[in-house]
């Protein structure tokens, strides 16, 4: 259909031949094959020989062609350029669900550590009433025992619990702090900006007494919508096609191909590796099949 004439770019034998078999034997060859998706094989090429024996007149055979190769066995799984290009394209999606399972697992974060101030932010205020309320017994406690209305062995343990209640508020205040460290961190900023930060503005949200779960449909959607999951199935993927191209092109193959040249002949002083003239010419077209027992993509023997 429309896809066997899209090219996939693969490219080969673009790199000039010279055989020589002493000075009067020369020949030059220059040919590039381009591989399409759809395992059709385009090979152009030239080839000029020019032969010059002792005594005799020099002779120049240039051969212009091109040659069509479609595998009718293998087809689009032994095309390894194929695959390959396909398996880029799934390492691609796996990077870009990476990515978004990236996004996804720093926004939680910072959904956390935002919470995680929020009550860290609760705790020290409940605390800091705490401890207003134990020094506001401890300053009444004082004044009665001042005006000798209480024994002043009740101040050991007023005393005793204020110190308990600004250890726990103090402890708290560090809470709170590292809690804000946390939080701008996971937002993208540093410590500087974290500091910055002001009081939460959200209060903790009330839990229902009761709580009715699916449990294995949160657990089946989670698995669905897990990005770094199929980001690895994607890898998974791209491997698998890889090793059947791979596979696949260690088999037999069977190629059809259509040949058409063209080949002139010149004699004497016009023999030069010219692409041009010639005395003699003369086309030729053909169809051959052609089987690769070896594969296709590999030094192999080929029977036509």
């Amino acid at each position: 259909g429309g896809q066997a004439a899209t090219p996939n770019r693969s490219f080969q034998g673009t790199t000039p031949v010279l055989a020589t078999a002493g000075s009067g034997y020369q020949q030059v060859e220059v040919g590039v094959q381009r591989q399409y998706r759809s395992g059709l094989a385009l090979t152009p090429l030239v080839q000029m020989t020019r032969t010059a024996a002792d005594g005799t007149s020099a002779l120049l055979e240039t051969t212009a062609g091109v040659s069509l190769a479609y595998p009718v066995l293998g087809g689009r799984e032994r095309n390894t350029a194929l695959a390959a290009e396909d398996a880029a394209g799934q390492r691609i999606s796996a990077a870009r669900a990476d990515l978004d399972r990236a996004a996804e697992t720093a926004a939680a974060a910072a959904a956390v550590a935002y919470w995680d101030y929020v009550g860290a932010v609760r705790i020290q205020e409940a605390l800091q009433v705490a401890e207003a309320r134990a020094a506001r017994l401890l300053a009444d406690t004082e004044a009665l025992v001042a005006a000798d209305e209480r024994p002043a062995a009740d101040l050991v343990a007023l005393r005793a619990d204020l110190s308990r209640r600004r250890a726990a508020r103090l402890s708290a205040d560090q809470s709170v702090y590292d809690a804000r460290q946390r939080l701008g961190l996971a937002m993208g900023g540093t410590a500087a900006d974290a500091d910055a930060l002001g009081p939460a503005a959200d209060a903790l949200p009330e839990v229902p007494a009761t709580v009715e779960v699916d449990e294995a449909a949160l657990v089946a959607r989670a698995l669905d919508a897990r990005a770094d999951l199929l980001g690895a199935d994607l890898r998974v993927r791209a491997l698998d096609r890889e090793t059947a191209a791979a596979t696949a092109d260690l088999r037999p193959s069977v190629d059809v191909v259509l040949d058409a040249g063209y080949t002139t002949l010149s004699e004497g002083a016009a023999a030069q590796f010219l692409p041009v003239g010639g005395a003699s010419r003369g086309g030729r077209v053909g169809v051959s099949l052609r089987v690769n027992r070896l594969g296709s993509g590999i030094t192999r023997a080929t029977t036509e």
